[in-house]
């Protein structure tokens, strides 16, 4: 049972502020490639956001250089979305939270305090059963990719202190089905 956890994109460094928006495919011959947008500034929607990308030619494991894929042009970019692995697994990953934060100030729901964890269906999408949490603490949007060896990608937005909007950074885990299945 696998899950292998590793920061692509880190908060505070190479002159952003932070990485939100996370991305990931997986090409017919392997290679990862895992995208994120990256916020200077005060790490807003609107400060000038580059999209950045790296590649990995060894299933996610060892990932090259950061390289700029849009410069300050104006685009979307939104969340993520599920799966069906090749035995007709249907897996998404969702973000929750019970709103009792009070970041968002006074009759406001907050965001906080908040996980990451990923659904599975094996009837076509009828019921779903929840699988394990990925992510616990601040976390957020995420993109889900499969290797031809049937290792599932999961890369997310994360944070480690409680005001994750200052020190989002994007991290991708590796699982295997027997980690995902509760």
């Amino acid at each position: 049972m696998i899950c292998e956890k590793q920061y692509l994109f880190e908060a505070r460094t190479q002159g952003y502020h932070t990485y939100r928006i996370p991305g990931i495919a997986v090409t017919k011959n392997g290679v990862v490639l895992a995208t994120t947008e990256a916020r200077p500034g005060q790490g807003g929607d609107y400060d000038f956001n580059d999209v950045l990308m790296r590649r990995s030619l060894d299933g996610g494991r060892a990932f090259g250089p950061v390289v700029k894929l849009v410069d300050h042009t104006a685009y979307g970019a939104g969340p993520g979305h599920g799966l069906r692995l090749r035995n007709g697994r249907m897996i998404i990953p969702v973000w929750l939270s019970d709103g009792s934060g009070m970041e968002m100030g006074q009759g406001h729901r907050g965001h906080r305090p908040s996980c990451v964890t990923l659904v599975c269906s094996d009837d076509h999408g009828r019921t779903w059963c929840a699988s394990r949490v990925l992510a616990v603490g601040p976390s957020g949007y995420s993109g889900l990719a499969v290797l031809p060896d049937g290792t599932i990608l999961c890369l997310y937005e994360c944070g480690d202190v409680e005001h994750m909007c200052d020190t989002r950074s994007v991290a991708l885990a590796r699982l295997d089905l027997d980690w995902l299945t509760p």
